[in-house]
């Protein structure tokens, strides 16, 4: 039985499949036997759970790799925008001779007072802040200065619109992330009823028939035999394993 929960999950997949069309043909070939016709629906409901799963899994994972590189792209443009808002105003607040600097260190301290120290912040940290900085400069106390220093105001609206898409993608990322997390879960839980589903059926054919039957036990054989084959793959598997790790540790021959 711990063999059986070593199998790769796609591998149970598909010798759940095999064992249940072997079982389907010996039902509609053979006498009528309930010891075995009745792991028909449950291996039925075992492929069901373990293809959701296996294929769920798989396109939860695909998506998140495309909406990580979405995200990277959406916070690169908040990094930018940030950039260009936080140096235009540091510019107009170090010219000492200009009749706004004055009025722009202070519109610098209130909307960007640690500079360019959250560019490199978590993406969800640096998002906060500028949003604190969109509020800032949006207030109407700064309206006569960002006009005299020509600031570009279409570029508070492009920060905007970049933290709208950063922050969408960050949302539908903590999404995909449940959803793995869900098939993770579902799955594992799947694979236990696999595990006990293949178990009894492999002890219900070793029963079926007495040791002189001997077309009965063949029989038997090939109903399980994608299971028995897979268990053999793994044995072999495992003692290929040992036999490397023991040459690995011997002492090398004296010449």
């Amino acid at each position: 039985m711990t063999h059986l929960s070593h199998i790769p999950r796609p591998e149970k997949l598909s010798i759940a499949r095999s064992v249940h069309a072997n079982l389907l043909e010996r039902h509609r070939e053979g006498a009528a036997e309930p010891a075995l016709d009745g792991f028909i629906p449950l291996l039925e409901a075992v492929i069901e759970q373990l293809a959701e799963h296996v294929g769920g899994g798989a396109a939860a994972h695909a998506e998140r790799y495309a909406l990580l590189a979405e995200a990277a792209i959406a916070d690169n443009r908040v990094d930018t925008w940030y950039r260009h808002i936080e140096s235009y105003l540091s510019i107009e607040a170090r010219n000492d001779e200009g009749p706004h600097a004055l009025a722009a260190r202070a519109a610098h301290a209130s909307a960007c007072p640690d500079g360019l120290a959250h560019v490199d912040a978590r993406i969800v940290e640096e998002n906060m802040h500028c949003r604190s900085m969109l509020l800032a400069l949006r207030d109407p106390v700064h309206a006569a200065l960002l006009a005299a220093i020509e600031f570009p105001m279409i570029w508070l609206d492009r920060l905007e619109a970049a933290l709208d898409a950063s922050e969408a993608a960050q949302d539908r990322l903590a999404q995909t992330r449940q959803e793995r997390s869900t098939h993770v879960f579902l799955g594992r839980h799947a694979e236990k009823a696999w595990v006990d589903v293949l178990w009894r059926l492999r002890r219900a054919i070793e029963a079926r028939a007495a040791r002189d039957e001997t077309a009965r036990r063949l029989e038997g054989a090939a109903l399980i035999a994608p299971l028995t084959d897979a268990l053999g793959r793994l044995r072999a598997q495992e003692a290929a394993r040992r036999t490397r790790r023991k040459t690995v540790g011997a002492p090398a021959a004296q010449t």
